[in-house]
Order: structure tokens, then C-alpha cells, then sequence
């Protein structure tokens, strides 16, 4: 009776313990408002181990550039949206980008337990754009 319960015990512990290392599936959604030469930024979260990821973004008919890069630092991060906006250019060691576009799709892949950013940037042109952006895993 003992050792039935001591390995109940521990098969309850492994099965625990394995479900800590799963990784849940990704959906993040947000609303953006991009002013002219303005940027915006999407912080997500480390993945456990290396995933792949869709970034859709859809700007209402208004064009903006969209990066996919490593970083877990939001001031980091909007420095580096500036720059890319001033410039037009993707940022170094960017993951994925799409430039002058009102919709896109990106994919990317992140290595495990490194956070990641979406830049939006509107460097295109004197309107505002309300940009929807949805990242998920693939």
C-alpha cells in the first residue's frame, strides 16, 4: 500500500513538474494609435523554447513599416522604433519586417527564453494610422 502511494507521489510530481515546461500556445492582440512620423511597440514575453510566430497588422488602409525584433527592454525597444522611423530602414539583426504596408503578415522565430518586440512605424505619410496587431504561435 505504501509503495503504491510513494509512486502515485511521484508520478504526480513529474506530471507537475513536466507541465511547468509547456509552452501555451501565444495570442496577443492590441490597438494601436500612429501618429506621423511616430513609432509603437509590442512587448511579448519569452517563449519557454524556441517558437515560431505569426504577426499580422492591419493599419486601415494607412502604411506602416512593421519589425520584428529581439528585446524585453520597452524603453530599449521604442529607441530603437525611432531610429528605424527616422531612418525607413529595418533595424539590425531585425527577425522579420514588412515595409509601406497597410497589411501584413510577418513570421519569425524566436529562441527560447529571449523576449521579443513588434515596432510599428508610420514614416510613410501625414496620416494617422489605427493599427490592430495579433501575434500568435505557430
Amino acid at each position: 500500500m505504501r509503495a503504491m502511494l510513494r509512486l502515485a507521489g511521484f508520478l504526480l510530481s513529474v506530471m507537475l513538474l513536466a507541465g511547468c515546461a509547456i509552452q501555451k500556445p501565444l495570442s496577443v492582440e492590441k490597438t494601436l494609435d500612429v501618429g506621423p512620423g511616430e513609432s509603437r511597440v509590442v512587448l511579448v514575453d519569452a517563449p519557454v523554447r524556441d517558437q515560431k510566430v505569426n504577426v499580422s497588422v492591419n493599419s486601415g488602409g494607412v502604411p506602416v513599416d512593421v519589425y520584428v525584433i529581439l528585446e524585453e527592454s520597452d524603453d530599449k525597444a521604442l529607441e530603437i522604433a525611432g531610429k528605424a522611423t527616422m531612418s525607413g530602414q529595418a533595424p539590425a539583426g531585425a527577425l522579420a519586417s514588412n515595409q509601406k504596408s497597410a497589411e501584413a503578415n510577418v513570421d519569425a522565430t524566436i529562441p527560447a527564453k529571449k523576449a521579443f518586440a513588434v515596432l510599428v512605424c508610420n514614416n510613410v505619410n501625414n496620416k494617422k494610422a489605427d493599427v490592430k496587431v495579433k501575434v500568435t504561435s505557430k
